[in-house]
């Protein structure tokens, strides 16, 4: 801090103190005193409301504004007052919380206009720092206005999050930047996930398809980075950071400031750039990892359950909104990588009567995925070798709506590994470059493995890392990813280029090789179980059939389709068989053919 700034914080020190000794006392603490209702309460708002009428604002920027801090103590004093009657629209116009609403309509630009100036001095913390004490003061002064105004009941919301929204984003990004403000419970990343909620509910129409609320959101975000002047990347590590010290914080701070930062996020994700960075910044692991450690906390501080499991639910409603907004393949894979099974377990309520509905739609979300081998042989890792798992489920009480998923997703699960098995597929991953690979260890006989040749070290030898660019090759270190970068960087290109339009035919390279052929053993299992109606639909057949089964929903649906003239890989054969997979935001539908004996 240069010598003008110091100078500016000093000044500004000394306004301070000088507001509290002749403003805080006439504007401020009268407000606790004042009887609820009648004419003494009408005057003491009048004479509020007529101080910050007549303060000017002082725009000059090498000293501070005198009248700052008698203004933020004149909206702290006014925010006490419409704080004591509760927001309705049913009291009669001579009441004393309709004459105080009124008030505050009249001179609503003026009492706007202070918000404003607060918030620029708020926006220069980091150059010319307040003290703790006062900053927070600032900062509480103003996110309460527009928290308490912005109700529906008091009829400001147009006012504020229509005109005044620039004042909502600048509080919030000056919130994420101040570890001081994580104590904050009316925070303005609440004001803004009611923003950002009012302006998709005028889009509801586009809201039903994941394609318009992209594009809604995009605009919004793009609103969000103009105005705080940062990257995506800058915001998004920023939404993390903050994440990460609120967990932290859990024990002291309880669930309000985390629960609005989280609602943010849920909204955020919507945005394709947002969830571009949040994806490439492990946002998923975070959130997993909190899943995971929300046992810990329910130990330590059992007196803060409820508060625990609001985060839990928020968590797990991220996760879910990321598996459907984005490449879900590849969601499901990183939770299930930073522990996802044994979070869903630990964060489970033992009380049937307090199931949390989100931990079941994620694990109804999961069990669809056990269509991979790759999201099959992450789970059966888990399931099989960790000790808590047993413990933990008869932990569980066995009449709740949790457990019936858990059962179900437990069922499928035991069916795919029976299938794996049968099919001879290895539940063991391995590194896919056999040349360069210098990890000396006991090697296992991978030779019957569908991938390129490999070196034979497997997942419970090394930690294998996934490649970034099509996340569906492993390996174990960046020596065999750089040697096999010839061989497998067409894979890569075809991968993320087939990504983009949801739909592939056989011998196409969006999935590995391993995962669609598990995929297409699966879709074989299920068509012995439906051979009877297969068949005679088949065999009574005037022209080919397309057999579609929909792997994203479970039991998987089957349905029949005559078509005139199939395509010309397909037309020797009696049916194409058209087997769609979840893979987030837009599913795939993998194309294949199957000979049809009349068995």
């Amino acid at each position: 801090m240069n010598d003008v700034d110091m100078a500016y914080v000093a000044a500004d020190i000394v306004n301070y103190k000088h507001a509290l000794t002749r403003w805080a006392p006439k504007v401020f603490l009268p407000t606790r005193n004042c009887p609820p209702g009648g004419t003494q309460m009408i005057q003491l708002a009048q004479g509020i409301v007529e101080l910050l009428s007549k303060q000017p604002i002082t725009l000059a920027v090498a000293e501070p504004d005198p009248n700052l801090w008698g203004s933020m103590f004149a909206l702290q004093g006014l925010v006490a007052l419409i704080a004591r009657f509760p927001p309705s629209n049913s009291s009669p116009a001579d009441s004393t919380d309709m004459m105080l609403r009124n008030l505050v309509a009249r001179n609503w630009r003026n009492i706007w206009r202070w918000v404003k100036r607060g918030t620029d001095r708020a926006l220069h913390q980091e150059t010319r720092p307040l003290p703790e004490d006062i900053f927070f003061l600032l900062f509480a002064a103003i996110s309460q206005v527009i928290r308490f105004c912005a109700e529906k009941e008091f009829g400001f919301e147009r006012a504020i999050y229509d005109e005044g929204y620039n004042v909502v984003i600048d509080l919030w990004y000056i919130e994420i930047l101040s570890p001081a403000l994580d104590v904050v419970v009316n925070s303005a990343a609440h004001s803004l996930s009611k923003w950002l909620g009012r302006e998709f509910s005028k889009h509801e129409a586009a809201y039903m398809e994941q394609e318009g609320l992209g594009v809604v959101a995009e605009k919004h975000w793009k609103q969000i980075t103009d105005q705080t002047g940062r990257t995506t990347a800058d915001l998004v590590e920023l939404l993390l950071q903050r994440f990460l010290r609120l967990q932290t914080k859990l024990s002291t701070l309880g669930s309000p400031p985390i629960i609005s930062h989280v609602d943010v996020m849920l909204l955020v994700i919507q945005s394709p750039s947002a969830r571009q960075c949040l994806n490439t910044t492990n946002s998923t692991y975070f959130f997993t990892r909190f899943l995971v450690n929300s046992t810990r906390l329910l130990r330590d501080i059992p007196e803060r359950t409820e508060d625990i499991m609001d985060v839990v639910d928020a968590s797990a409603s991220y996760l879910l909104t990321a598996i459907s907004s984005s490449d879900g393949f590849a969601v499901v894979n990183e939770s299930l990588r930073a522990g996802l099974i044994l979070g869903i377990l630990r964060s489970a309520q033992r009380n049937p009567t307090e199931d949390s509905k989100e931990l079941c739609d994620l694990v109804e979300n999961l069990r669809i995925y056990l269509v991979y081998i790759s999201v099959l042989r992450s789970v059966a890792k888990t399931v099989i070798t960790v000790r808590d798992i047993d413990l933990l489920e008869r932990g569980l009480h066995k009449g709740g709506s949790f457990w019936q998923v858990w059962s179900d997703f437990k069922d499928v699960l035991d069916s795919r590994l029976l299938v794996a098995a049968d099919s001879k597929t290895p539940l063991h991953k391995t590194c896919c470059n056999e040349k360069a690979c210098t990890v000396h260890t006991t090697f296992i006989d991978c030779s019957k493995l569908p991938l390129p040749p490999k070196c034979n070290v497997t997942d419970d030898q090394v930690k294998l890392k996934q490649c970034f660019g099509c996340k569906h090759i492993i390996y174990c270190s960046t020596k065999c990813q750089r040697a096999d970068w010839q061989r497998h960087r067409n894979f890569c290109k075809d991968a993320q280029a087939s990504l983009q339009n949801g739909h592939i035919e056989e011998g196409e390279s969006v999935l590995s090789k391993e995962d669609g052929d598990f995929a297409k053993v699966v879709l074989r299992v299920h068509l012995k179980l439906k051979a009877g109606e297969v068949n005679a639909r088949l065999d009574r057949r005037s022209m080919h059939v397309l057999v579609h089964v929909d792997y994203t929903h479970l039991p998987p649906e089957t349905s029949f389709t005559d078509v005139a003239e199939p395509d010309s890989a397909f037309k020797d054969f009696p049916a194409t068989y058209a087997c769609k997979l979840p893979f987030g935001r837009r599913d795939l539908t993998l194309m294949t053919r199957i000979a049809h004996n009349g068995s």
